[in-house]
């Protein structure tokens, strides 16, 4: 049986993405930075979850936007999660729309109880988590004085203290019954993206707000991926009253993996659609893998949608349109053209036709084809021995 020919080299460039955020060097400033319409970022990993609170709870269901994680409301009788949209320009009790656009959230009123909240499990078929990051979309509003707002919660049964905390009373943040983090770390009255990368085992956990480092919190409970862990909750008493208070969320994402500085300055501040892979009607993350035997490139983005106002994709190849698809379509094979004896460079670009402008360039990336040297192709045909191949 003969052997297949060695696979071409194939090299690819993607456009450089850039960040949602601009940070002044003034941390302090940071905190009060204009939330910024989204760019696409791409999910950290294949088992990263997040969650949108968009829409009604249906059986207790919190709505996921990709992931293999899941997440139910767990009782809370007459303190069940609001779902609201919001809109205008806000006040510092109510938010407002972000970028013009509104932003599906859930109010929390703070009840707490223990095993009761919102119970989530990643999924990811890991056991244990000890290096993972918790992002999420928060509004506090002003008037929130508490002593507490309960982020995470490790323990599967919600039966002790919560593992971190905001401080609505001093603006700043705790790790289980660690001392308090200096004060003003974080602000009320606007949506805060705050992110905690959590390194349980050299217990260096970091708390960002806005992509820019706010604090170095002790480590709290590491993460199950099989197992049950709580956001929004703590083991309160049989009267819901607990160490939490009210406010609202608009995302919440689960990373399993320690996400670097660079990643987490690139999330920015708080966006209208999500926290990952915000669409905006416009195809992104173009990708490409080659089928050496047949000549062919496999290109895959993630698709445009009604938000756009097309009415087809096209896909170019070397500025020249060779497919017109439908708007949703996220893959496409192409048929390269015969092959040549020099190495050739294809440079393929997905848009948007019928539609608005793309407020940001097209994607676009270039495949290198390198055509093997005969003494290569031989040699996977006939595997010489020493050095008769020369």
């Amino acid at each position: 049986m003969s052997k297949a020919l060695p696979a071409f080299l194939l090299t690819l460039t993607s456009t450089f993405k850039v960040k949602r955020s601009t940070f002044s060097v003034l941390l302090a400033s940071c905190l009060f930075c204009p939330e910024t319409p989204a760019d696409f970022i791409a999910r950290p990993t294949t088992d990263t979850t997040e969650w949108r609170f968009s829409t009604p709870a249906v059986a207790g269901t919190i709505n996921k936007a990709f992931g293999p994680g899941s997440m139910t409301e767990i009782g809370l009788t007459g303190h069940k999660g609001v779902f609201t949209v919001s809109s205008g320009s806000g006040t510092s009790s109510l938010p407002g729309a972000v970028g013009g656009v509104g932003v599906p959230m859930m109010y929390f009123d703070g009840a707490a109880k223990t095993s009761e909240g919102y119970r989530f499990i990643p999924n990811t078929g890991v056991t244990d988590h000890y290096e993972f990051t918790l992002v999420y979309d928060l509004f506090v509003p002003s008037a929130n004085s508490s002593a507490w707002l309960s982020l995470f919660q490790g323990n599967p049964t919600n039966s002790n203290n919560a593992d971190w905390f905001l401080k609505p009373s001093t603006l700043g943040t705790q790790s289980g019954s660690t001392a308090d983090t200096p004060v003003n770390t974080w602000a009320k009255g606007s949506w805060q993206r705050i992110a905690i990368v959590c390194d349980h085992t050299r217990d260096s956990n970091l708390f960002y707000v806005n992509g820019v480092l706010r604090a170095s919190v002790d480590k709290g409970d590491w993460a199950y991926g099989t197992n049950y862990g709580w956001i929004l909750s703590d083991n309160g008493s049989a009267s819901y009253v607990g160490e939490h208070s009210a406010g609202y969320i608009a995302s919440f994402a689960f990373v399993p993996r320690i996400l670097a500085p660079s990643e987490i300055a690139n999330l920015g501040s708080t966006s209208s659609g999500g926290i990952y892979e915000v669409a905006d009607g416009f195809p992104d993350n173009l990708t490409a893998a080659a089928d050496t035997n047949t000549s062919r490139v496999t290109l895959a983005w993630f698709p445009a949608g009604a938000l756009s106002n097309g009415t087809s994709v096209e896909v170019l190849r070397n500025g020249t349109a060779i497919a017109s698809l439908p708007l949703t379509t996220a893959s496409y094979l192409d048929t390269l053209p015969a092959a040549t004896t020099t190495n050739v460079t294809y440079v393929y670009s997905v848009r948007v036709a019928g539609g608005g402008a793309n407020p940001r360039p097209d994607p676009t990336l270039s495949v290198n084809w390198s055509l093997p040297s005969l003494t290569t192709g031989l040699l996977a045909y006939y595997p010489f021995e020493g050095s008769y191949a020369n």
